[in-house]
């Protein structure tokens, strides 16, 4: 899917005979909400705090990485800086077409592996 981003300018998403989407790349990619910031902290409890209270929706991947969304990295880092939390690592993740198809053709699979041959591999 990642070359094809690259590539492509307009995209047609079909799922059992229908049209799932029918945008540019771009506005496909901008309408999804998956775009999260990863930060890793020593204070993760405190820095959780103060994200959520400015809006952010926090996710603890473990005791010192949290997963934010709903705020920019750029306001991350200056909230936390602005109240002393020390951070060590900031990633910016973006939405891909990948992420966009998965989402929108979710209720169009035809097929699926059972639970039983997804455990197996």
């Amino acid at each position: 899917m990642r070359e094809l981003e690259d590539v492509a300018d307009h995209i047609v998403v079909l799922g059992r005979g229908n049209v799932l989407a029918n945008a540019s790349v771009a506005d496909l990619i901008s309408g999804e909400v998956a775009n999260q910031v990863t930060i890793r902290t020593s204070a993760s409890a405190v820095a959780s705090q103060f994200l959520q209270e400015a809006g952010g929706s926090v996710v603890e991947l473990n005791r010192d990485t949290l997963r934010v969304s709903g705020l920019d990295a750029e306001r991350i880092v200056t909230l936390l800086g602005k109240h002393a939390v020390p951070v060590s690592e900031v990633s910016t993740h973006r939405a891909t077409l990948e992420d966009v198809y998965l989402r929108l053709t979710a209720g169009a699979i035809e097929y699926r592996a059972s639970a039983e041959e997804v455990a197996a591999q």
